[in-house]
């Protein structure tokens, strides 16, 4: 376990990498998946709520926190900038409705274990086009976009003073997503 004070830092370097985004999908240079951001802003949000009511600290929910407000934003900036929109294909709507069958089973089963993994698995079906278009059309995502959440991420899970499902699996999921991404966008540029 590392100190709390590794926390704030890492949280504005991953904010200044969402600006970073924002930026580049406002000049169109990035085109964001409308359904991955706005389950990237949903799912998070869901976990968030989970953690808080199962006694999870706010230090130690701070990655998530700043997963679905910073998601949320390039959600509202890929629908309104058609500069950076990216075109829906039909894929995207069947991961979308893949991810609202799971966010329907949190609602319904009562259970925070299974709320929280059927929230990783609508966030992951909710990605799987942004994975997708990482891999065909890395020119069209930002590896420093996400990859300035992978410290944060990093510190978020070391910072925990012991690791749970509950206070770990969330951060865990999406550290590993976006080390995903990263590669998948830089894997041609060495």
């Amino acid at each position: 376990m590392i100190s709390h004070y590794f926390i704030l830092p890492t949280a504005i370097l991953a904010s200044l990498g969402i600006i970073y985004y924002l930026y580049l999908s406002y000049l169109g240079k990035v085109k964001p998946n409308s359904v991955s951001w706005f389950f990237w802003g949903f799912s998070p949000f869901i976990a968030y709520v989970i953690m808080i009511q199962n006694g999870v600290a706010f230090w130690d929910s701070i990655p998530i926190f700043l997963a679905w407000t910073l998601n949320f934003l390039v959600f509202l900036v890929s629908i309104f900038n058609k500069n950076s929109h990216w075109k829906l294909q039909k894929t995207d709507y069947i991961f979308a409705i893949s991810a609202i069958v799971s966010i329907y089973f949190w609602l319904v089963l009562d259970n925070p274990f299974l709320a929280l993994s059927f929230a990783i698995l609508g966030d992951f079906l909710a990605g799987l086009p942004t994975l997708y278009k990482c891999y065909k059309y890395p020119n069209t995502e930002s590896a420093l976009g996400y990859g300035l959440s992978i410290p944060n991420l990093a510190v978020g899970i070391l910072v925990l003073p012991t690791l749970t499902f509950f206070n770990a699996s969330y951060t865990v999921w999406i550290l590993l997503s976006n080390i995903l991404k990263v590669c998948l966008i830089l894997r041609n540029r060495f």
